[in-house]
């Protein structure tokens, strides 16, 4: 996803309105985002699709890395030996 062009892409809610579904064809071809405004300031900001599932996933990882870091920090560490047995035993589970 692109960063947010300052010069073309804020647009007043009202514009929003009247050309929805242009602006709506825009982001997802262009997958660049759009400020929506309100009263002259921000409100929202309109993504596509796709480049949301993009952020999830992504936010995803880091909140994994996250809690990998606190569980090291904790010593909640296990062996290699006992990775690959608990992934043998996933493996097995979903072969039945």
């Amino acid at each position: 996803m692109k960063r947010i062009n300052i010069e073309k892409n804020i647009r007043p809610v009202s514009d929003f309105r009247t050309n929805a579904a242009a602006l709506l064809d825009y982001i997802k071809k262009e997958r660049e985002p759009l400020v929506i405004t309100q009263n002259g300031r921000s409100s929202g900001v309109l993504i596509s699709v796709a480049d949301y599932e993009e952020i999830m996933g992504k936010l995803e990882i880091i909140e994994e890395l996250e809690q990998a870091r606190f569980e090291l920090k904790q010593g909640k560490t296990i062996s290699h030996k006992q990775v690959i047995q608990q992934l043998k035993e996933k493996v097995a589970e979903h072969e039945n």
